[in-house]
């Protein structure tokens, strides 16, 4: 074996290794809460109809709150939620605190990030427009927010304290703008060449 696929191999295995830790604490760090919780549910924030009342809303929604690494990934929502990601596809155009999703495609689950909260919801059918709010950002308060109201009992914390940043689609069917990665191939493909290079070296040895 030549010394460049001895470092090459060794420094793919590293990479291996610092990804799957990477993967394991964005999947234990923070707070994840299953809607319906504290007189609050899923409905309430987002809605097929736009009416944001019961039987509008995701048959399955999450809160996750503080998670550190903020930018949270397809694999961090599947340990989250214990769904089957497929694929998925991400807006970067951040809005403001009400909108409208429709992006040309089926979708099963959406997540609306704002702030230090995620809101992400699954629906057993597949649907292709969806209205969301944010005022999740204080109905469940993240501690920064929640100690900057109790400081400020003046000011109405009821109000969406962030607005949205960016979107989520998963499990996506249909055409898109972009053809998205499927999400496990992020989770596998360090795993795999790591392993390659290792049984190349133990084969040369």
């Amino acid at each position: 074996m030549s010394n460049l696929t001895k470092i090459l191999s060794t420094a793919v295995l590293g990479l291996t290794v610092a990804f799957g830790a990477s993967l394991a604490t964005a999947a234990t760090t923070g707070t994840t809460i299953t809607l319906p919780d504290s007189g609050h549910s899923s409905y309430e924030y987002l809605s097929t109809d736009g009416s944001f009342t019961n039987g509008t809303g995701p048959d399955d929604a999450y809160i996750m709150i503080d998670f550190i690494p903020s930018a949270i990934s397809a694999a961090t929502v599947a340990s989250e939620t214990g769904k089957t990601i497929t694929n998925f596809w991400k807006n970067n155009t951040p809005g403001g605190n009400t909108g409208f999703a429709n992006p040309g495609f089926l979708f099963e689950g959406f997540m609306i990030k704002a702030g230090n909260e995620t809101l992400v919801g699954f629906f057993n059918t597949a649907i292709s427009s969806l209205y969301w709010n944010t005022l999740f950002t204080s109905d469940f308060l993240d501690s920064q927010e929640a100690k900057w109201c109790n400081a400020h009992p003046e000011k109405p914390c009821k109000n969406p304290q962030n607005a949205m940043s960016h979107v989520v689609y998963y499990n996506i069917t249909g055409d898109i703008p972009q053809i998205p990665v499927p999400a496990a191939l992020w989770l596998f493909a360090p795993a795999l060449l790591g392993l390659m290079g290792f049984r190349r070296r133990n084969n040369k040895a």
